[in-house]
């Protein structure tokens, strides 16, 4: 519905998104997240306030339905500027509650925005991290600060995390209380991703990959593995079908060709929908190479039945 005045005596509840409008990828499932969250505000009378870190083009996060006040607030990078924006448009539209993707369990923000009038603030962690082994418990000085700081209004009232793994770094390195931070994880419409299953892998076997083309996901590593196989005996036909796009993909795209394997590596590009993929995959792969908080790769392929 656009932009509306969300001074309501409801109040309105802040929906913050670290990155743009326009960015795709895992952020299109928090989008969806957002959707279901600020339609059900709306069936209460409250309206939702978007922020991006930048906003290009129409917002389209949203049903249309659903009415939304929108502004730019980029919390990855905030400064006396932007916050004393920020907090007028709190005081502006009434904002009494706060759900923050991915900010920090505290935050010298956090205080103002209460004086300005929000009553609860919450974050939902979905936050990778360069390691995927669990974080040692912090120690000594540094975790009795960390303690005491979470005890302060600097600190968000409530934290979900979207995986056990999430869960435990906040509470065993950020030291926020385990007591106000909650588990939910990432959702899946099981009937969406339900495919027939394959009686029997038929020539070339299908190997699918869908992510983003960085680093983090492993793409490379892939391409490495299609690599020694296609050079050893007695190994199957086989290609691996790889969906997706990012500032590494030409990177990827030369990796490939140098490695000579152009008949077993397929570059899909970005997909709308990979459904299709993955109904006709023998083999999904999720090679990702860091601390993953919870890949929706593995999540879908699951619900696809590979």
């Amino acid at each position: 519905m656009g932009n509306v005045d969300s001074n309501s005596s409801n109040g309105a509840v802040l929906i913050s998104s670290t990155f743009g409008n326009d960015t795709a990828y895992a952020w299109t499932f928090i989008f969806r997240v957002q959707a279901v969250i600020a339609h059900a505000l709306s069936q209460r009378g409250i309206v939702a306030c978007l922020s991006f870190a930048h906003i290009r083009g129409p917002i389209t996060t949203l049903g249309p339905d659903t009415p939304f006040y929108a502004f730019e607030f980029d919390p990855m990078n905030i400064t006396p500027v932007s916050a004393i924006k920020l907090l007028r448009r709190v005081h502006r539209h009434s904002i009494r509650f706060a759900y923050l993707t991915d900010m920090p369990t505290w935050h010298w923000i956090y205080p103002l925005m209460r004086l300005a009038g929000v009553r609860r603030i919450v974050t939902h962690c979905h936050v990778s991290v360069a390691s995927p082994d669990p974080v040692p418990k912090e120690r000594g000085l540094r975790r009795l600060a960390k303690m005491l700081i979470h005890m302060t209004p600097l600190r968000a009232d409530t934290v979900y995390a979207v995986s056990s793994f999430v869960m435990q770094r906040l509470v065993a390195k950020a030291c926020y209380p385990a007591s106000r931070t909650y588990v939910i994880r990432n959702g899946i419409d099981l009937d969406r991703f339900a495919s027939t299953p394959v009686s029997a892998p038929q020539a070339p076997l299908k190997v699918f990959l869908g992510a983003r083309a960085t680093r983090f996901k492993g793409v490379q590593t892939l391409i490495e593995a299609t690599e020694l196989l296609a050079r050893r005996e007695g190994i199957p036909p086989f290609v691996v079908r790889y969906a997706g796009d990012g500032p590494e993909i030409d990177l990827f795209r030369t990796q490939a060709r140098e490695a000579g394997i152009d008949g077993n590596f397929t570059f899909l590009g970005e997909l709308s929908d990979i459904r299709g993929e993955l109904a006709a995959a023998d083999i999904v792969v999720v090679p990702s190479i860091w601390g993953d908080a919870s890949p929706l790769a593995a999540i879908e392929a699951l619900a696809a039945g590979k």
